[in-house]
């Protein structure tokens, strides 16, 4: 789960690998149908033009998703998007490297 500045709430359903969008009214808006491997871990960080980016990571890559479209804007595999520091991070695999 995850909030946006908004104070939308992001959720993923391992079993359809689909994002959920739960709007501050309550309102349930998808955002990805499918097509993410048991999404597991998600965040909200500032974005490129003023805009909140979605950030949800499966069991082989990190997406970074448009909240307002569901599109894929960045898939990343295997490494940590720039700006992301590696220092004193854990890996898939759960290592912890200083």
């Amino acid at each position: 789960m995850a909030f946006d500045s908004n104070g939308s709430l992001f959720i993923s359903n391992a079993d359809y690998g689909s994002v959920v969008q739960i709007l501050p009214s309550g309102q349930p808006r998808t955002i990805s149908c499918g097509g993410v491997i048991a999404p597991m871990g998600m965040a909200v960080l500032p974005g490129s033009n003023n805009r909140d980016a979605l950030y949800v990571a499966d069991l082989f890559r990190l997406y970074q998703l448009n909240g307002l479209t569901g599109r894929k804007e960045n898939v990343y595999k295997g490494d940590f998007p720039s700006g992301i520091k590696r220092k004193n991070q854990f890996n898939l695999l759960g290592i912890f490297s200083p």
